[in-house]
């Protein structure tokens, strides 16, 4: 898969998979990385099946504590991509 970061605005990217075993329970959650980015190459990741940690569905949770509001919210090869994140305190 490949990621065009456009402008430099992004510096970081965490990529995470999240899959659903069984319909109703929690899903398992793996970081599977953890880059910096580049604004002359594109961002390059290949999924071989590993991960960099396993974590519960309420530490994924706990990992945002203030809820976030993606402007876009894209798809593709089954991954979901949010962008343009703004945080929403109350």
């Amino acid at each position: 898969m490949q990621i065009y970061v456009l402008g430099g605005i992004y510096k970081k990217i965490k990529l995470f998979r999240i899959t659903y075993v069984e319909v109703g329970q929690d899903p398992t959650i793996d970081l599977i990385d953890d880059s910096d980015l580049s604004t002359t190459s594109p961002y390059e990741f290949y999924d071989t099946g590993g991960s960099l940690a396993t974590m519960s569905y309420a530490e994924f949770l706990a990992l945002q504590k203030i809820p976030i509001v993606p402007t876009e919210i894209e798809s593709k090869n089954d991954y979901l991509f949010a962008s343009n994140v703004k945080y929403q305190i109350d």
